[in-house]
């Protein structure tokens, strides 16, 4: 059977919301020319039983895979991008939930265009309220219609997540997931089909609601292994933008850093200062301080403002923490000041 879309599913211990996720992909609007791939991470809870239920009612549509191990959501998505036959591949996470067209108005502005990548803004879903995503409030053209050129509308590279968006199959498939990364994985593919296409278009619908879970990954993971993770993705992210012949691959790859920074190098950071867990918080500092030493001159001084106001913030919790940590610190606000000719607070 010819599918216009594969949807891929990575699931693991989601009994809670699998049902509603499966749901909102037999519901969409051209289901009828959806395939739906859901890939079983060993779930340990009903996840797989209470998916084999949805398979049985949609033999044609859904497909079931369980993974031989546990071996984490890249290589589920992986697993699933080689076992995917439609024209094109859109990720789904599997707490999450899509509005009934979404992948139809994905589609036809694929078609309409002939884009190789389709973006769209999303939602978020708190406790089951809609509320604009963060995202487009800072960045409102992500929210507009119309060609992106990623020279020329670098923020697209805030929109770094691989799920919420339409990816030509015969593009997708030469990309991979990073298996031995933990958070922040899918920026690697998403950037990587971001440098391929030949055309990125987005489109004004809202295609996808995000689940804010409190007990998600993201937010239970160590600060030292989530910085950790953090500063690999933006080696990796770094490298594949400089493989690309880009006229203005240095202005590419300083506002990739700087989104980096603010993003995901200064959440782990932030979060470090608060732990009672004072070694992680050692652990963590000193990885920081490691990957600032290591940064280039040029790099810290273009971002001296950004710099300067995260410390700025992260200054409240100095009276708080114990003499090592206040060292260390202080030795990052030192590092950073030596590493440019701008004055750095004191």
């Amino acid at each position: 059977m010819d599918y216009k879309v594969t949807v891929i599913v990575p699931m693991y211990n989601v009994e809670t919301y699998i049902n509603e996720t499966i749901d909102s992909v037999t519901s969409q609007t051209i289901f009828d020319e959806i395939e739906l791939l859901i890939v079983d991470d060993c779930s340990t809870d009903m996840s797989l039983q209470l998916a084999e239920q949805q398979r049985k009612v949609y033999p044609s549509h859904i497909k079931l895979i369980r993974q031989p191990v546990n071996s984490g959501v890249s290589a589920c998505r992986n697993t699933g991008l080689s076992n995917a036959n439609g024209e094109y591949i859109f990720f789904l996470d599997s707490d999450d939930v899509l509005p009934h067209d979404a992948l139809e108005n994905l589609y036809q502005a694929a078609v309409r265009v002939g884009a190789d990548l389709v973006t769209a803004p999303f939602n978020k879903l708190t406790e089951g309220e809609l509320e604009e995503a963060g995202l487009t409030r800072v960045f409102p053209e992500l929210s507009m219609e119309g060609h992106i050129d990623i020279l020329k509308d670098p923020s697209i590279l805030y929109s770094i997540f691989c799920w919420g968006k339409l990816y030509k199959k015969s593009m997708a498939e030469n990309i991979s997931f990073p298996e031995d990364i933990s958070f922040g994985e899918d920026q690697t593919f998403t950037i990587t089909a971001m440098l391929w296409a030949k055309r990125i278009y987005n489109i004004s619908e809202i295609t996808y609601h995000y689940r804010n879970r409190r007990d998600s990954i993201t937010k239970t993971a160590s600060t030292s292994k989530a910085l950790k993770s953090s500063i690999r993705v933006w080696g990796i992210v770094e490298d594949r933008i400089n493989s690309f012949s880009l006229t203005q691959k240095e202005m590419l790859k300083l506002f990739y850093f700087e989104s980096c920074l603010l993003r995901d190098i200064w959440g782990p950071f932030r979060q470090a200062l608060t732990l009672t867990n004072i070694p992680e918080r050692h652990l963590t500092l000193n990885l920081l301080n490691d990957w600032i030493t290591e940064l280039p001159n040029e790099y810290i001084r273009k971002t001296i403002n950004s710099f300067n106001s995260l410390l700025e913030e992260v200054k409240q919790f100095f009276p708080s923490m114990d003499t090592t940590s206040q060292q260390m610190l202080i030795f990052i606000f030192k590092t950073v000041k030596s590493k440019t000719s701008e004055q750095v607070i004191n």
